[in-house]
């Protein structure tokens, strides 16, 4: 199964959880590596992955959360720009609660944290799906549109704990990447 391991990491996700081992055995310097994972993301994406960018994984931590941390080994964020430029939600939460840009995952004189300061302030739908997380409307329920109901979801770090949605679709990423 190319995509997903059976404990519930997606490929993005292992990659970016193994990035240290994957430096010391590549003996690439950091520009290269960020450069490496930047067209690998690409060819990912090109090939169908989007749906992964904002999956959790079994420790219900984001794509996007472990890109920014990592972006701390390289010193660079140029492959969470990319993330970004793909589908990623900046906004997205992990099972406590905290994004990207929070200090678990990014320092604050970091490239990575000047890129999502650039990006400027949320957007009211992001505040409106928080003010619905932190008050507890029952939003599954409502009889939403499903679109929306999935927008809310990256928002609630309890959905991010318990995420049960997780999409198997290594078959069609396996036959679209080895036709680019």
């Amino acid at each position: 199964n190319f995509l997903f391991h059976p404990k519930r990491y997606n490929l993005l996700h292992f990659v970016f959880w193994n990035l240290q081992e994957l430096i010391y055995f590549a003996n690439y310097d950091n520009t290269t590596i960020a450069h490496i994972l930047k067209i690998f993301i690409e060819a990912v994406m090109k090939a169908g992955g989007e749906r992964c960018l904002n999956m959790v994984d079994k420790d219900g931590t984001r794509l996007l959360h472990i890109a920014s941390k990592q972006s701390l080994i390289l010193k660079t964020g140029e492959y969470v720009s990319t993330l970004i430029e793909w589908g990623a939600h900046i906004d997205a939460v992990d099972y406590l609660g905290q994004t990207a840009a929070h200090p678990k995952y990014c320092l604050r004189n970091s490239p990575t944290y000047s890129y999502f300061l650039s990006l400027g302030p949320s957007p009211l739908f992001c505040y409106a799906a928080r003010t619905i997380v932190r008050e507890h409307l029952p939003y599954q329920t409502l009889g939403l549109p499903n679109h929306i109901v999935s927008f809310v979801k990256l928002h609630d770090p309890q959905f991010a704990c318990k995420e049960k949605e997780l999409i198997y679709f290594s078959v069609e990423i396996n036959n679209n990447l080895n036709n680019l």
